[in-house]
């Protein structure tokens, strides 16, 4: 099945967006373009770039997040953000290798939040043509209070996903359904409490909080039919120290849940009403069902240890063979393996 593709919000959690990716290819569907706001603005515009999904994976599971924090002390006054969001472009600016829109081969559309208005603003190569796709995906993952705001068009752009957003204006004219990939925390982490509660972690906090609430999605039935919701669990936005395990159960979670509940063996995109691997139990809503998906995903999840760097590690004889092997992360090339 062709369709188009718009994953939204998610922060740090990005790797889910990528396991969600993953069950859409492994059900058929071929993308024929790319939207995103906020995290999912950049995984839409590594592969719009030219990436594979294996390439993207790499460079999600080797980058440190943290990097990108350049924090300035008088950021919060100049540009109402503690970080500039510079070395973050920089980065993207680099991996993308300068491309602007109007070089890229696949439609893409990242969206932005113009704070002015609390309207959705748009990047494509219809609406902005010369402008580098680095710079949109800096834009949209402006996190309120983490990063500056940036001005553009007569626009002061922030985080993409606190816009309302209607697929129907990322792809005009596409012939290809979209369907939309939407993160969502359905549990409450208890929060470590920080040894210095200064400002950092206070807008840290904060625009977890946002985030968070921005997760609460508001969708009409016909989109709702489009719309695919991964719960992540605890797993916080704005977490910049994400583990390697972290990211792996991440992917796990995006992969199961897509397989679980959309549906792209039609002509039609839809979705599944009991999915395949929770068939034999009846659950009173959706909330109780995808409960148990997300924990299937958990414990599937748990033989992920740590990365591997040149292949899989030797084999350690009776011990490793009584040790689960992570159907996602074996098969998928995800780059772990259990220990």
């Amino acid at each position: 099945m062709d369709l188009n593709v718009c994953l939204l919000g998610g922060g740090t959690r990005l790797a889910a967006h990528l396991g969600a990716l993953k069950g859409i290819e492994d059900q058929g569907g071929r993308v024929r373009g790319w939207a995103g706001a906020s995290a999912g603005s950049l995984v839409a515009a590594v592969r719009a770039g030219g990436y594979t999904h294996e390439m993207a994976v790499d460079l999600m599971r080797d980058t440190n997040y943290r990097q990108f924090l350049d924090f300035q002390p008088l950021g919060m006054i100049r540009g109402l953000g503690l970080c500039s969001g510079r070395r973050f472009e920089k980065w993207l600016d680099g991996v993308l290798s300068g491309q602007r829109f109007c070089d890229l081969q696949t439609p893409l559309s990242v969206v932005c939040t113009d704070i002015q208005t609390g309207e959705p603003f748009l990047f494509s190569a219809e609406t902005t043509p010369e402008v580098k796709v680095a710079t949109s995906v800096r834009c949209s993952i402006g996190i309120p209070g983490i990063f500056a705001v940036r001005r553009l068009h007569n626009a002061i752009l922030i985080d993409g996903s606190l816009a309302a957003i209607d697929d129907h204006m990322l792809f005009p004219g596409s012939p290809h359904e979209t369907v939309t990939v939407r993160l969502v925390r359905n549990q409450v982490a208890r929060l470590a409490r920080s040894k210095r509660f200064g400002l950092k972690t206070y807008v840290q906090r904060v625009a977890g909080m946002l985030l968070d609430a921005a997760d609460e999605p508001s969708i009409s039935g016909e989109q709702w039919r489009r719309t695919l919701l991964v719960r992540t669990g605890k797993h916080s936005s704005v977490n910049f120290d994400l583990s390697v395990e972290d990211r792996g159960e991440l992917y796990a979670m995006g992969y199961e849940q897509c397989l679980n509940f959309l549906d792209l063996s039609g002509p039609q995109l839809k979705k599944k009403t009991v999915p395949q691997t929770v068939a034999a139990k009846e659950y009173r809503d959706l909330e109780e069902l995808a409960e148990d998906t997300v924990r299937m995903a958990q414990e599937t999840s748990r033989a992920v240890r740590r990365p591997l760097a040149d292949g899989p590690l030797p084999a350690r004889g009776k011990d490793r063979e009584q040790i689960p092997q992570n159907p996602y992360t074996a098969t998928m090339g995800f780059g772990f393996d259990v220990v």
